[in-house]
């Protein structure tokens, strides 16, 4: 199994197929009886699929996410005054709950944008700035009450 609860591919191959051969055993040894065990472990089988599928998917979309944030500070390191890059880096961050680093991005995104009068994001970075905000004070909030606990 892949770190964090998260399944690989060979993994899941591995879990359905081991089902399907362990079906075929019963079927030889107990004859009709392991059909109807064959037939629990196709439904189990089934049902787990969905799962494994979710779980790989979610593996997947995080490695895309840890790719665009190394995109986003390459871009940075090329031009730290990249205000689209400061965003995009405090959204990837906040989605993150990786609270402190959003709200530096989205401050210097908010600083460094060249007409904020006529910028179409402002509104949106200033809102999710607040947003994530007042996340990090709740998340900090659970930790002290986790703390105290």
């Amino acid at each position: 199994m892949a770190d964090e609860g998260n399944l690989d591919m060979a993994t899941a191959v591995f879990v359905v197929g081991g089902f399907i051969a362990l079906g075929a055993v019963m079927v030889v040894v107990y004859g009709p009886a392991g059909a109807w065990g064959l037939l629990a472990l196709m439904i189990l089988a089934g049902n787990i699929l969905p799962q494994l599928g979710t779980l790989y998917t979610r593996k997947l979309n995080q490695q895309y996410d840890d790719v665009k944030i190394q995109k986003y500070r390459a871009a940075l390191e090329r031009d730290s005054r990249n205000c689209g890059a400061h965003a995009l880096l405090a959204e990837e961050y906040a989605a993150k709950a990786r609270f402190a680093e959003a709200i530096a991005h989205y401050e210097a995104a908010l600083q460094l944008s060249p007409d904020p009068e006529r910028n179409p994001h402002l509104e949106k970075w200033t809102r999710r700035l607040k947003q994530a905000r007042e996340a990090q004070h709740q998340q900090s909030a659970k930790k002290t009450r986790r703390a105290r606990n």
